[in-house]
Order: structure tokens, then C-alpha cells, then sequence
């Protein structure tokens, strides 16, 4: 990653990167050869989507958690991947998002997964248009670097792989994002509240605001969540809603699905319980309660000059944050992690204005994104240890946390830095 605003309006540097970024998409795209007759039978996590929108075409919403229903939908679409899956892949999120996939039912399932895959790279482009201009100095970079950070970020491309939903996520933060930029709070509220299709996401990202008071963000949470609970209704009924919390804990802890295995999930969770102490349990919740409180302190504290006028600030409490949210969150895959794409540009804008007060904490800032921007998801993904990704992101966020509020504010800076001609 470049070093500095200057350095990365260079062509040698843009040259690196492209190389850099090419070497990153070409594994990618190894990956994703050797996952194509997986979703071609639809081993991909996208056939749990596409089963809950055909149970919602048939008319039994109602039924929509009832894993037997699931299963027998399951046998009907997909028998390979059933069969070499060796059972069913559950639908585990909240009744409102099956109905996003339903107009997919009319489409076999491959073909429905690469429509998906289509919109998926809409909302990836999406992403890189609008924040673009939002950010004065990585804002800079051509379009091509935009592009192909993009594609070789790992999370992005497993989420492709997978047919995964966590890039309309990472959008919706990016709209966020924008809203508070706007000083649009009650906006930027309702586009946290719309990613609660991941919920153990966004909802440790709404609590450091809670305790800062942001009275207006947290009105349109609470808004849009609302609207978006009332749509569950209306599709499971009052007591699939009151059955869905039951049936995600079983879901999560059953040993079948494998989801919340320690080794596995990159998050204080993980983390702790995959230490040697974790034969001790209560010692292990204790050590979980009170990272935890830490974590939301810190999320406190990096929003304690967070408004949208004062953009450098408001920088680092998006980013921190979003650390935070994927830090605290109870089950997290790799493929969620895409929400760090916005978090590492926002670090990185900080960073390339000179935003540190010590040039250590900056090199040590850029260590963990280049870090994160690397194969390093699919190393420990090997070896079955994506907890250690928690002390990167640890380390991120207490770079985050500690910088400088001093300086120029960075349209002032970027205004200072010719654009790309």
C-alpha cells in the first residue's frame, strides 16, 4: 500500500499496486475455478438464499425456519449438493431478506447464482463510485487501482465465490458513511438499520453511537428496523418471528454446521476461547464481558469529535467502529468481513494525510492494511486459524483510536495534492 498521498499519485507506484493487485485477483480466480462444480450443484452458500425464496414461493412462509421443510426443498434443488454436503445448508437470516431473492425462483439455481453474481459486482462498482469523491486523497487513485483493490480484496472474492449478501452490506455502509458526511444522521441511521440482515453486525455498530447520544442516527435505526420487523411479520407471521432467536442459537451451536467453531471465527470471541484458557469457561466469559466493554468504550471514545464537520474524525469513528462491530459480533465468516473494504480506505485516508501523531503509529497502521489487503485470510483459512485475524484487527483499531485529532482538515490537505490527470 502506498506510504503517503504523494507517493501514491506516482505512476511507479500505480504500476506496483496494479501488479500487486492482478497477482491478488489471479488467486482469486484460482479460487474461484476451484469452487466452480461446487456451485455449479450448489454447494455455495447462495443455495440457502435461493431455498428460503422457494419456500416463500410456494406459499409457506409460515414454515420458513422449519429445517425439515428446508431440507425436503433442498433434495429437490440441489441432491448432489445435499448429498455431498453430507445434509442441508440452513437459511439463518432474519424472514425480510428471503424476499429480496424471490424474484430469483424463476430462474434455475446456477442461473439465479450468476444473476446474483451480477448484481453483486453492480453493488461492487456502486461502492467505488460513490466513495470516491468522498475521499480527497485515496479518492486520487485512478479508477483501474479502485477496481482492482477492489477484486483482490479476499473477503470480496470469497463473497462473490460464495453468492454471499455481505457486499449490499458493505454498500449500505458506504451510504452511511456518505449520510453523515451529508450531516444526514437520521439517513445514515436507516442505512445501518437496512444491513440487519446481518444483525450481529449492526447492531454492535449502533451501540458506541448509543452511548454517545447520536439521538438522530439512532431515530432511524430504530425506524428502519421497525419497518423491517414489520415485514418479517407479515412474511413468517408473529410466531415465526418469536421462533427465529431460538432458532439461530441452536443453529449456531449446533457441531453439524461447524459456524461458530473458535479456530474459525476472526473475532474476540474466537480469539478467546481458542486460547489455552478456554478449558476454563467462566473464565472465558469473564475475559468476553469485559473486552467487550473495552471494545465499546473505545467505540465511544473514537466518536467523541466524530461529526460530519469534522471529516478526519469522522474518518476514524466510521473505521473504528466498523472494527469494533466485526470485533464484538457473535458469528462472523470470512466472507463478512467485505464491511472492512470502507474501513480500510478510511484508515488509509487518515493515514496518507500525515493524520498520526507518532510516525511509528502510522507505519504500524499501514503494516496491518497492507496485511489485510493480502492472502493472508486464505493462509489461515488453511491452516484453521482465522481467530489470529482478531489481534490484526485489534492492533488496527488501537491505531485508530489513538489518532491525532490535530492538523489541517483533509479537504484542505487534498486540495494541496494535484489530482491524477
Amino acid at each position: 500500500m502506498p506510504l503517503s498521498p504523494g507517493s501514491m499519485l506516482k505512476k511507479q507506484i500505480q504500476r506496483k499496486l496494479a501488479i500487486y493487485f492482478s497477482a491478488l485477483i489471479f488467486i482469486n480466480c484460482f479460487v474461484f475455478w476451484r469452487s466452480a462444480h461446487g456451485i455449479a450443484i450448489g454447494l455455495s452458500d447462495f443455495a440457502s438464499f435461493y431455498t428460503a425464496a422457494e419456500i416463500l414461493h410456494d406459499g409457506r412462509g409460515h414454515q420458513l425456519y422449519d429445517l425439515n421443510l428446508q431440507e425436503k426443498a433442498q433434495r429437490s434443488v440441489m441432491p448432489e449438493a445435499v448429498k455431498e454436503r453430507g445434509g442441508i445448508l440452513p437459511f439463518n437470516h432474519p424472514a425480510f431478506e428471503a424476499i429480496v431473492f424471490l424474484p430469483l425462483t424463476v430462474f434455475s439455481l446456477h442461473t439465479a447464482f450468476w444473476i446474483w453474481f451480477s448484481i453483486n459486482i453492480g453493488f461492487l462498482f456502486a461502492v467505488i463510485w460513490v466513495l470516491r469523491k468522498y475521499l480527497p486523497l485515496v479518492g486520487q487513485a485512478p479508477f483501474y487501482l479502485w477496481a482492482g483493490g477492489c477484486l483482490a480484496f479476499p473477503p470480496i472474492a470469497i463473497t462473490l465465490i460464495q453468492g454471499q449478501d455481505s457486499i449490499v452490506l458493505l454498500f449500505f455502509y458506504c451510504m452511511a458513511f456518505i449520510a453523515l458526511r451529508r450531516e444526514a444522521e437520521f439517513s445514515a441511521g436507516g442505512w445501518i438499520a437496512a444491513g440487519l440482515f446481518k444483525f450481529q453486525v449492526s447492531l454492535p455498530f449502533i451501540v458506541p453511537l448509543l452511548l454517545r447520544r447520536r439521538w438522530r442516527i439512532i431515530a432511524g435505526f430504530s425506524f428502519v428496523g421497525t419497518l423491517l420487523v414489520i415485514i418479517s411479520v407479515a412474511t413468517v407471521g408473529f410466531a415465526g418471528l418469536l421462533q427465529y432467536p431460538n432458532y439461530v442459537w441452536k443453529l449456531d451451536h449446533d457441531p453439524t454446521f461447524g459456524w461458530l467453531v473458535p479456530f474459525r471465527t476472526p473475532n474476540i470471541h474466537g480469539l478467546i476461547l481458542s486460547a489455552p484458557l478456554s478449558s476454563f469457561p467462566r473464565l472465558c466469559d469473564a475475559l468476553l464481558a469485559i473486552f467487550s466493554g473495552i471494545l465499546v468504550a473505545a467505540g465511544a471514545f473514537a466518536w467523541r469529535t466524530g461529526s460530519s464537520s469534522s471529516y478526519r474524525s469522522l474518518y476514524r469513528a466510521f473505521a473504528g467502529n466498523l472494527l469494533i462491530s466485526v470485533l464484538l459480533s457473535y458469528h462472523i465468516l470470512v466472507h463478512d468481513l467485505s464491511v472492512l473494504f470502507l474501513a480500510l480506505l478510511l484508515v488509509a485516508e487518515n493515514a496518507a494525510g500525515g493524520l498520526h501523531s507518532e510516525e511509528w503509529v502510522k507505519t504500524l497502521t499501514w503494516a496491518c492494511v497492507a496485511l489485510l489487503w493480502s492472502p493472508l485470510y486464505l493462509i489461515l483459512m488453511r491452516i484453521h486459524r482465522l481467530d489470529l485475524l482478531a489481534i490484526v484487527f485489534l492492533i488496527l483499531l488501537g491505531t485508530v483510536v489513538i489518532q491525532s485529532p490535530r492538523g489541517k482538515p483533509l479537504g484542505e490537505q487534498a486540495s494541496q495534492n494535484p489530482a491524477i490527470s
